[in-house]
């Protein structure tokens, strides 16, 4: 049994448009309602609906638990749409694909012109009955993490979880998925994960090979890959990739000589005697202060090596903060990670 519910924000943020509906296998309207949602701070309108799910399987009774799942609908531009929509499947895990994605129709417009693009927030992730952890910022251990802390904290945040967290897995999220396809009465999709998405799209299609026309898998993370041990020594791959990269340029290496050197003297500078940054936000014009530490530019160096726009400003900002004690540029990344 599929529990289908409309979605609607308050009176005062929701759109004055009308609904748009999409038929479930039974007859039952999935009823999509223009709605307000947020990411990076910019707010967009876009088309959601809520459908209920038991948090159980096995379980499914009107007196057990339900999750309500969040999907937003990214409607095609064109006259004539295609009908075969495409899933965008967010990384993480934890992730919210209503947050992450939100403007994914903008990134991919051609494919979007013909294709509406749904997201859905995966069972405790974003509006889909989120498992949030009330810790404070200063106790996460953004790099070199204490073992002892790390389980401190992960029992910590398993006492305030809200469900059964045997049930928050990605066997049972897929099974999700596959509720929503069938409430939309979508007979294919084309899926499109990113990251942990990647696990989430490749068990969705070994469980559901018939609901699949194409998958897109951007940076895998292969079934047989435990998440989390391997991130450290792939980064530092990376990096190493980087250095040697900028080595066998002529222009980067003239420019930028002593940047494996550069990397290591500022983390040991910054592990002796972090630095307190004074800079103006891009965002809104403000001033921030950042206590700057090694940390800190551990997780910048990390997150840059996912993204190439990024990665090629690396250099500068490493050598700035090397020669000339500038890290006005790292402490902006720094805040824009958080």
């Amino acid at each position: 049994m599929v529990s289908v519910t409309g979605f609607a924000l308050a009176a005062d943020d929701k759109p004055q448009a009308g609904k748009v509906g999409a038929l479930t296998p039974s007859g039952t309207e999935l009823e999509f309602s223009d709605c307000a949602l947020t990411a990076n701070e910019r707010l967009r309108h876009v088309q959601c609906a809520r459908l209920s799910v038991p948090e159980n399987y096995e379980q499914q009774g009107p007196d057990d638990v339900w999750i309500d799942l969040l999907i937003v609908r990214l409607p095609a531009t064109a006259a004539q749409v295609q009908d075969d929509p495409v899933l965008a499947i967010a990384g993480g895990p934890g992730q919210a694909a209503s947050r992450s994605f939100l403007r994914l129709d903008r990134a991919f417009a051609q494919l979007a012109r013909r294709r509406d693009i749904y997201l859905v927030d995966q069972r405790g992730t974003g509006q889909s009955n989120p498992q949030p952890c009330a810790v404070e910022e200063a106790h996460l251990p953004l790099a070199e993490p204490d073992p002892t802390q790390l389980a401190s904290l992960a029992r910590a945040c398993l006492q305030d979880f809200n469900g059964d967290p045997r049930y928050y897995t990605t066997e049972v999220a897929v099974r999700d998925l596959e509720q929503v396809r069938q409430a939309l009465g979508v007979s294919r999709w084309n899926l499109y994960g990113v990251s942990y998405g990647t696990r989430v799209a490749q068990t969705y299609m070994r469980r559901y090979p018939d609901a699949v026309r194409t998958a897109v898998l951007d940076g895998v993370l292969p079934a047989d890959v435990s998440l989390g041990p391997q991130i450290a020594i792939h980064s530092q791959a990376a990096l190493d990739a980087l250095i040697r990269q900028c080595d066998q340029a002529s222009p980067c290496r003239e420019r930028f000589p002593k940047l494996e050197r550069d990397i290591t003297e500022l983390l040991d500078r910054l592990e002796a005697e972090p630095v307190e940054v004074r800079y103006e936000s891009l965002r809104d014009g403000s001033w921030q202060t950042l206590r700057f530490t090694r940390a800190h530019l551990v997780n910048v160096i990390r997150m840059a090596l996912y993204n190439s726009d990024v990665l090629s400003v690396l250099p500068p900002m490493i050598d700035s903060a090397a020669r000339d004690n500038n890290l006005v540029a790292l402490a902006r990344l720094a805040q824009r990670l958080d």
